[in-house]
């Protein structure tokens, strides 16, 4: 919030100007690539400061690692797609309906998730005539309490307490839309005076996850790169994630054909890390395989049991230094290998040898190619065959 001061003699008066800030990717609540602005907006939005979550992704969070979201005096929240977690804290509205200082949440198509990390408690409270107002969006709370003392609830969609309890005051000005549906799982049921909610049931809770899950599109990992690069005679896979949420391991895997995988290594997660992190894993002896590249992806298992799996990356088996070039090579030139001690057998097309070698290590082998016709060649070198195209 900006503070303007006029001055007139003996007089100074004090302006308040709201703000707003928009996100314009995913990423940490308090770093300003996050916004489209150079600061970030604070923990505790008042007197019509304003947040707006819409960079379009549902499953993609904003998070708030490890404080609590404060809307108090008309400050509010916007959300259109997206996700806001906070990691561990509270979320809380507050409001001063005689001042005409209204505290707003309005979510469409999107999730806010409180305590996140499952290893602490968090309530989420709205409070003296806040507005909660969801459409086709979902709130979690987990190990704590969802209330709603004297505010208003409205729209349509849902709401679960994980081992926690809700509570409803419908004290004037409390309202509970009935088409807003809630559940608490493991949880006791402290709901005083309910006329617009159904009792806590399997059936309800069932539908409450439908509800969130339609909405919700978080894959268990969100990976920025993944990659990986020979270390004779290793290779070195690296990959770097920008979050990992609700995961259970990732299982490193590698192919000599790209369709049949095997697993080089199994990482078990060591929890939520909303801010990511970074890998190196060695494949011991990879150069070495009988193969002229290798193939990997990474497949990451969700708590829910469902797996979501990476691109596949490649790399060369093969030493630069150990391949045939040029290549393709026009009728005439010299065909050159710098061997690591191989020995050397040219196929043509049907098969048939046509030069039969041995090069030394260290040495440089030329095969002349003026004998031979335009077309495709297969050169054995060792344990590996490299095409080799003649124009």
């Amino acid at each position: 919030m900006k503070l303007f001061f006029s001055c007139a003699l003996a007089c100074c008066t004090l302006f308040l100007t709201a703000q707003t800030w928009t996100s314009v990717q995913a990423g940490d609540w308090e770093s300003a690539s996050t916004w489209d602005r150079s600061d970030t907006p604070p923990l505790k939005l008042e007197d019509g400061d304003k947040v707006i979550i819409n960079h379009g992704i549902p499953g993609d969070p904003i998070f708030i690692d490890g404080n609590s979201l404060d809307l108090e005096n008309g400050g509010e929240l916007e959300m259109d797609g997206g996700m806001l977690l906070l990691t561990s804290g509270n979320f809380k509205t507050v409001s001063k309906a005689s001042e005409n200082q209204i505290s707003r949440v309005d979510i469409t198509n999107s999730i806010i998730r409180v305590a996140e990390d499952g290893s602490g408690s968090g309530n989420f409270t709205n409070s003296d005539a806040s507005v909660i107002s969801i459409d086709n969006a979902c709130i979690q709370v987990y190990n704590g309490t969802f209330e709603n003392i004297k505010a208003i609830i409205e729209g349509t969609g849902s709401i679960k307490v994980f081992n926690g309890n809700i509570v409803f005051d419908n004290a004037s000005p409390g309202l509970w839309s009935g088409t807003v549906e809630w559940c608490i799982d493991n949880g006791n049921d402290a709901v005083d005076d309910i006329t617009n909610l159904s009792v806590n049931n399997v059936e309800r809770c069932d539908l409450v996850d439908q509800n969130c899950a339609s909405i919700s599109m978080l894959l268990p990992v969100e990976l920025i790169s993944f990659s990986a690069e020979a270390e004779s005679p290793d290779v070195s896979i690296q990959w770097h994630t920008a979050y990992e949420i609700n995961l259970e391991k990732t299982v490193v895997e590698y192919s000599l054909d790209g369709s049949t995988f095997f697993k080089v290594k199994e990482l078990i997660s060591s929890g939520p890390k909303p801010n990511g992190d970074t890998y190196t894993l060695k494949h011991v002896n990879a150069l070495n395989m009988p193969a002229e590249n290798a193939f990997y992806r990474l497949v990451h298992h969700n708590l829910d049991g469902s797996t979501d799996v990476s691109s596949v990356i490649s790399i060369s088996l093969t030493n630069s230094a150990e391949l045939p070039f040029p290549n393709p090579i026009q009728a005439g030139e010299n065909l050159n290998y710098r061997s690591t001690g191989r020995e050397m057998i040219l196929y043509d097309a049907l098969g048939r040898e046509l030069n039969v070698g041995t090069v030394l290590k260290g040495s440089t082998y030329q095969i002349n190619t003026s004998d031979l016709k335009q077309g495709i060649y297969y050169l054995h070198l060792g344990r590996l065959t490299h095409r080799i195209i003649i124009y």
